[in-house]
């Protein structure tokens, strides 16, 4: 029907996309469980493990799937052209979320140089207990090729993945393939999914789960009825659980609902859910447990857990946490605007005598503000809420007709508010809820009309382009800097290097900002109710002071550089630090650094150097070493001094001790 230039054949069906990286992470769980075992993790194993592996794949199985050919769409071309400019993004930028600095790849860089994947001492605990799973794949990532250019990979095929699978779940109450199209690739108009997908976070791996997860429930429970689509339940769940817990809270209601309608066919599989969770997570909480003494990391009365969950159950604390969820959403880059969505969540607090930021529903007592955020970390889905309003109307007004959407819906506001009872409110939130803000676009593609769908999705796919430019951490155009120039508008919260903290400079800065530092290391935040003369004053003196243009677009700066784009001002610090540890010939290097240090850069900028953190928590149980030490590496300057010390060194907040 079509000349064959354009058609394209499709060899493999979105299902088994979906299983194949269902079992690339199961697969990645077995090989480094085993290989930790016995002590043998290293780039030599796992190349060899995955060449015999896809060996075996190619000569022994076939994928048995139609092959068709199809004609690509306009908007198949402008999705395909997005994943496409990500993918870029991702391999030719490194990963710099301030998470992964910290966390997600530090851990990964002691797992090689331990060769195994047991806890270590360390001060950053997030290193330790947090789920492994997506980190696992990172590992044998950085082992295969010898680098982190792919890590942020794991993201993207997260979201394609996700994609599919909404397309998957819609197609089981539809059979226009049009919406199917439509509604999957509608998760592009969620701005959290399409900055993550550059990252090495791990929500949109979290995200995938819970959604193929969905799928696999509704084939088995309400469709097929085979076991095996059970079978692949299990596996996304148990897979999923071990990304993020918070899968299971929000898959949660979906399970009472499959066990209140078919109580027959959740017994049927009940028995291998608990072998594969025995199987997956008897390995991560015995490491747990062995060094906290609880499976899940540092329990309750001790003074290293940090409390996420509420400190009492009740529907206070629900209102209260969905209120500010829901907030999170609606911040847009208009003070005036922030203030309202201020006044009206304070005032629904009001009503009801409650406290909006209370200790006991909130996480460390973090303030509530609503805010416009543009970083993978806090980046609202102001579209979705607009959207998720008009389809609850629209449901209202068809309930008999839009039956589907009515399942959909409620699983999806189900989950929010199973979230919202269980975890303490706090900004970041809005990508832990990215599982559920990716399962609206079924409930839209289920109620809106398709013309309707394929104006969101065309505005989605013209917005996510332009965000893919002005991402924060990888900005291909640094907009606010744009803007402030044009507008003469100061930033609104400055982190400045220590080295330029003078008290002439400081008591000048204080006429516009005033002092964050009992919370937060040099950080100025600026002042309210500053009249447009005193904001463009405040704008001459950083710029006469150089202190605007902190960040470049990606092409101006190194790889290096790109590590430190949410802290540039450590760069040079940990440039200096580089030098330091070259000049004094230092290969054995300890470290003792805050819970939140930005950690990986240094692996990555001294390699082939040995870093392991001197224990800070003598009450939790690790291997015993005896290991000496050339240098310390430390932001406490009560340790600077060690009677052994030849030689100290200041840089920024940090110092460098050499023995």
């Amino acid at each position: 029907m079509y000349p064959n230039i354009r058609r394209f054949r499709i060899t493999i069906s979105r299902e088994v996309f979906v299983k194949i990286y269902i079992l690339l992470f199961a697969v990645t769980y077995i090989a480094t469980e085993l290989f930790s075992f016995f002590d043998i993790i290293s780039s030599g194993v796992f190349r060899v493990f995955w060449l015999l592996f896809l060996i075996v794949v190619f000569v022994f199985f076939r994928f048995k799937t139609p092959q068709t050919y199809y004609k690509p769409k306009f908007i198949d071309i402008c999705w395909f052209s997005v994943l496409g400019l990500l993918a870029i993004l991702a391999i030719f930028t490194p990963p710099n979320n301030y998470d992964s600095m910290a966390y997600h790849l530090a851990r990964v860089m002691h797992w090689i140089q331990n060769g195994n994947i047991e806890h270590y001492p360390t001060s950053i605990l997030r290193q330790l207990y947090y789920n492994p799973l997506a980190e696992y794949l990172s590992l044998h990532l950085i082992l295969i090729f010898g680098n982190d250019y792919f890590v942020n990979l794991i993201q993207l095929f997260a979201l394609l993945g996700s994609s599919l699978s909404i397309s998957l779940i819609i197609s089981k109450f539809t059979t226009s393939k049009n919406i199917q199209l439509l509604g999957g690739i509608l998760i592009c108009s969620n701005p959290m999914a399409i900055l993550e997908a550059t990252t090495t976070q791990n929500d949109l791996v979290a995200t995938f789960f819970y959604l193929s997860a969905l799928y696999f429930g509704l084939q088995y429970f309400n469709f097929t009825k085979k076991k095996s689509d059970g079978l692949w339940l299990v596996l996304s769940l148990t897979l999923g659980g071990l990304v993020k817990f918070s899968v299971w809270i929000f898959f949660l209601p979906i399970l009472i609902y499959f066990t209140v309608r078919n109580f027959r066919a959740v017994y049927h599989i009940a028995a291998y859910g608990v072998l594969a969770f025995l199987f997956f997570f008897t390995p991560f909480f015995y490491r747990n447990y062995h060094t906290f003494g609880g499976v899940f990391g540092p329990s309750g009365d001790s003074k290293l857990n940090i409390q996420v969950l509420n400190s009492t159950f009740n529907i206070q604390n629900l209102y209260s946490n969905a209120l500010r969820n829901l907030a999170n959403s609606l911040g847009l880059p208009f003070n005036i605007w922030n203030n309202i969505i201020d006044s009206i969540i304070v005032w629904l607090h009001d009503i009801f005598n409650l406290k909006i930021d209370s200790p006991v529903n909130t996480y460390r007592e973090v303030k509530f503000k609503a805010f416009f955020g543009y970083t993978e970390d806090n980046i609202g889905y102001f579209l979705g809420f607009i959207l998720s309003v008009w389809a609850l109307i629209l449901l209202f007004k068809n309930w008999q007709k839009l039956k589907p959407a009515r399942l959909i819906a409620f699983f999806c506001i189900s989950g929010f508010l199973t979230f919202s009872f269980l975890l303490k409110y706090q900004p970041m939130h809005q990508r832990l809820l990215l599982p559920i803000s990716s399962l609206i676009c079924v409930w839209f593609a289920l109620t809106f009309s398709e013309r309707q769908l394929r104006y969101f999705t065309l505005v989605s796919l013209a917005f996510s382009t332009f965000l893919i430019f002005v991402n924060k951490s990888k900005p291909i155009w640094v907009i606010e800097k744009t803007a402030r120039n044009l507008l003469h508008q100061p930033p609104n919260m400055l982190e400045i290097d220590k080295s330029i903290t003078q008290k002439p400079f400081i008591d000048s800065l204080k006429l516009f900002y005033l002092d964050q530092n009992k919370n937060f290391n040099n950080s100025f935040l600026i002042k309210k109710h500053l009249s447009e003369n005193q904001k463009k004053e405040a704008y001459l003196f950083l710029k006469k002071k150089n202190l605007l243009n902190t960040r470049e677009g990606i092409f101006k700066q190194s790889r290096t550089e790109q590590y430190f784009a949410n802290k540039p001002y450590l760069f040079e610090e940990y440039n200096k630090i580089k030098s330091i540890l070259e000049k004094d010939n230092c290969q054995n290097i300890g470290l003792q650094i805050g819970f939140d240090a930005m950690e990986y850069p240094l692996w990555v900028m001294n390699p082939h150097k040995k870093f392991e953190h001197i224990n800070p928590f003598p009450e939790l149980h690790f291997p015993e070493k005896q290991e000496s030490f050339d240098c310390l590496i430390t932001d406490q300057e009560k340790l600077t001094y060690h009677p052994l010390t030849k030689q100290k060194y200041t840089v920024g907040e940090m110092f460098v001790i050499i023995f």
